[in-house]
């Protein structure tokens, strides 16, 4: 009998990198922290909050992050049928940086309106590289052996996936580099790199 090549057989590999995705983001959540207060009123808790906002600002931008690898994750496995053990560490090592992000998200919240912010700055952006890096390297192993690729994706669907993957980690490096010229301003690009990312989901919005 012959193989059947559009049968996919990633479901335990999706479901596993689906549910880590899901504890990142609820991670996220919990890592808002209610106000210490010394004196209890209204006005009190009004300015706490307030002045929180640098934690409402990096989680708001490591959320919408996760949920965007999350989506990008979902259009790779979109035209992947299979995996092999290298491409099963490959992942697993993307997942590794998916969970770090918690950490370097309350490295920058905590440290943002302080002097050491341009490090905070820039670990968040190393973060964000190493994501983007473990994407790259996914994607090439699962063009190295065709075997995991669904039959007749166009060629055209590849070279955005692939461009859209080494962008990123270019954008971040980028940020990385300008966190020590100013940290806002890499805390600018990696905000204003939800649009670039969502106009690639768009593009690769394909159906096999």
């Amino acid at each position: 009998m012959s193989e059947n090549l559009t049968e996919k057989d990633t479901n335990r590999i999706e479901a596993l990198s689906d549910g880590v995705f899901g504890v990142a983001i609820t991670l996220l959540a919990i890592e808002l922290s209610v106000p210490d207060l010394k004196h209890v009123d209204n006005k009190s808790l009004f300015l706490a909050l307030i002045n929180n906002w640098p934690q409402y600002l990096t989680i708001l931008n490591s959320f919408a992050a996760v949920i965007l690898m999350w989506i990008s994750h979902h259009a790779m496995f979109k035209l992947v049928r299979r995996a092999s053990t290298p491409f099963m560490l490959a992942n697993g090592l993307l997942l590794l940086f998916v969970t770090l992000t918690i950490f370097s998200t309350k490295i920058l919240s905590y440290y943002l309106l302080t002097p050491a912010a341009t490090m905070a700055a820039a670990f968040y952006a190393v973060l964000c590289v190493m994501v983007c890096s473990s994407f790259c390297l996914l994607w090439h192993v699962a063009l190295k052996d065709k075997d995991l690729l669904m039959q007749h994706i166009p060629e055209k669907v590849i070279a955005i996936q692939s461009r859209s993957y080494r962008a990123g980690v270019v954008i971040y490096i980028l940020a990385t580099a300008l966190a020590f010229v100013n940290p806002w301003i890499t805390v600018g690009i990696c905000t204003a790199s939800w649009i670039y990312w969502m106009v690639s989901f768009k593009k690769l919005d394909v159906r096999v």
